[in-house]
């Protein structure tokens, strides 16, 4: 450990050292100063103010530069010495510090321990029947509205818009089996022409085996109505003196059926001359 004493007597020793041309050196001014008072009195009290002064400037300032000079050699020749002080008085009034963090975890765990551990109290008392809840709605049907809205219809009527649904478009499906081969088509060289037992053309197509029939639309003439007889649309009858045209397959007379439709009207009698 180091010695104070000794060291602050070292230090002034320096410091003395380093002042003593200082000291010399202000002497030496002020048997100027002096020298300057005992001149003749043709000297004005101004000028010898004035240069007083300007003595006392230089020495002060001579002064300063010395000290600081001598201090900062003193101090640069010990500081290997005052560090060591710092630290041997840090150790003795600066302690390390106990694990704060560590002594309260430590109290917390023991003061945990001490609780009783919680028990199963009993149960309480059974409370009040609560009002019957309301019924459910159930949803009865969906659709969608303009914008792409979907709405639920819930059962008691009312409607719920459901916001803006719209479905992704789905992958493309696999290819169906191919279909078996059509049976050859009838042309115009399978067709040729036929009249039924009332005269009606009949556009006939044959291929072997294979026979299509189709009626030529037209009217086809019956001669007088025949009550019984089935007629098709385009016969045209003679009943009552006008003649009537079947408009679709009846039995029914053309006075009074609605498949008949009145062509020419039965002209006036003759008069007699």
């Amino acid at each position: 450990m180091i010695d104070a004493k000794a060291f602050g007597e070292e230090l002034a020793g320096i410091v003395k050292a380093a002042t003593a041309p200082l000291l010399a050196r202000i002497e030496a001014l002020e048997g100027q100063v002096k020298a300057v008072e005992a001149r003749p009195a043709g000297l004005t009290a101004e000028a010898l103010a004035e240069q007083v002064e300007a003595v006392e400037a230089r020495v002060k300032s001579h002064a300063d530069e010395a000290m600081r000079k001598a201090m900062e050699r003193g101090f640069a020749a010990q500081e290997d010495g005052l560090r060591q002080i710092v630290k041997e008085c840090s150790e003795l009034y600066d302690p390390e510090l106990p694990d704060i963090p560590a002594m309260v975890a430590e109290a917390v765990e023991e003061a945990v321990k001490s609780i009783p551990a919680p028990q199963d109290g009993k149960d309480g008392a059974r409370g009040e029947r609560g009002e019957p809840g309301r019924d459910g709605l159930d949803v009865k049907d969906l659709f969608r509205a303009d914008g792409g809205r979907l709405i639920a219809v819930m059962s008691d009527g009312t409607t719920k818009d459901l916001g803006v649904f719209v479905g992704k478009d789905g992958e493309p499906g696999r290819d169906g089996a191919d279909g078996k081969d059509g049976s050859d088509g009838l042309g115009f060289e399978d067709m040729s022409f036929e009249f039924d037992e009332h005269g009606r053309v009949i556009a006939k197509f044959q291929r072997g085996d294979v026979v299509k029939s189709v009626r030529l639309p037209g009217i086809v003439d019956r001669g007088p109505y025949k009550s019984g007889e089935s007629y098709e649309k385009g016969d045209a009858v003679s009943y009552g003196g006008s003649l009537w045209i079947a408009q679709d397959a009846t039995n029914e007379k053309p006075d009074g059926g609605k498949g008949w439709r009145l062509a020419v009207k039965k002209g006036r009698d003759a008069r007699a001359s």
